[in-house]
């Protein structure tokens, strides 16, 4: 499970938005400042223990590993495979550099789209768990 602390910002009918500060692995590094690592920003979550949450609580969210990786995939996976499918079919055609550009663009573009509507097929929701510190 991947956790993250979070503040509690606002409670809404049936979710609660939080506040989580985004971590990242070069989170040491002196210039994080410059390129937006540590940054804060607000997610809505839904739980069951709205009655029991107050604006200004700390809570911790939880966020199944598997379903984390089946997204990262999703993401990256038909665009990067679009593209090297375009090149790879127009070098097979002995298509001109500018054509195989063209094609690749072309696949990635492609594999966006799948990304989209596989996204919505499987309906995949980053719904995570919220845990009172």
């Amino acid at each position: 499970m991947s956790t993250a602390q979070a503040r509690v910002v606002s409670i809404e009918a049936h979710s609660v938005k939080v506040s989580v500060a985004e971590q990242s692995a070069c989170g040491g590094c002196r210039s994080k400042s410059a390129c937006g690592v540590g940054t804060t920003r607000e997610v809505p979550v839904d739980t069951p223990l709205l009655s029991r949450l107050q604006v200004g609580d700390q809570v911790e969210i939880q966020m199944p590993t598997g379903l984390t990786l089946r997204l990262v995939t999703l993401i990256y996976a038909p665009p990067i495979a679009g593209f090297m499918l375009g090149i790879l079919l127009s070098s097979l055609a002995s298509a001109s550099d500018g054509q195989s550009l063209a094609s690749g663009a072309l696949g990635l573009a492609a594999g966006f789209v799948v990304t989209r509507l596989a996204s919505r097929l499987a309906n995949l929701q980053a719904n995570p768990e919220i845990r009172i510190l």
